[in-house]
């Protein structure tokens, strides 16, 4: 189960919605293939084991090709702020920086070939417990889908202790483990 914590960051705001009200205006994109790296899942795997049975949360930034397809190109944990067996949290404010980075990247670019960077999804971890979206995680997808202006997301679940992953392109289907 994974939760990002909305707080207010001083000299800015975070705007969220509930997940009713994403539901009431939003109607679910086509799912469209995720592309991860079998790098970010191993180094997930490698960098979570030690916590042992504690969740961890995390970010993917990524880019949407010219297939159409979601490609996460790096993932990070921030602080947690909350973590225990079947739980994680995050400060929000790691989503506004996240986003800013990804908004100065894209400034910065090196011209019409280089892709537009965004915050794709997110990752964490099931410790010894399988892989699958909760009905936290799912309220989650829904609620970050809400936050995008085309409702793509990515959701990867690593249980670093099976040494199992899933990588979910929407609330309900989960891509194989290749």
């Amino acid at each position: 189960t994974f939760t990002i914590a909305v707080r207010r960051i001083e000299g800015g705001a975070i705007v969220t919605k509930t997940l009713d009200a994403v539901k009431k205006t939003f109607s679910p994109p086509k799912a469209h293939p995720a592309v991860v790296p079998k790098e970010i899942i191993e180094q997930t795997t490698a960098f979570t084991q030690p916590r042992g049975r504690l969740e961890m949360g995390g970010l993917l930034i990524g880019h949407v090709d010219d297939q159409g397809n979601n490609v996460v190109v790096c993932g990070f944990f921030p602080e947690q702020t909350e973590a225990s067996p079947g739980y994680c949290e995050f400060d929000g404010g790691a989503v506004a920086m996240a986003m800013g980075a990804c908004d100065m990247a894209n400034e910065k670019k090196g011209g019409p070939h280089t892709p537009n960077l965004r915050v794709i999804g997110w990752i964490h971890t099931h410790p010894d417990i399988g892989i699958f979206l909760s009905g936290i995680d799912v309220n989650t997808f829904g609620l970050l889908r809400g936050q995008t202006s085309d409702g793509r997301i990515v959701a990867v679940v690593v249980d670093p202790l099976r040494k199992e992953h899933g990588v979910f392109n929407s609330e309900k289907a989960a891509r194989g483990k290749d």
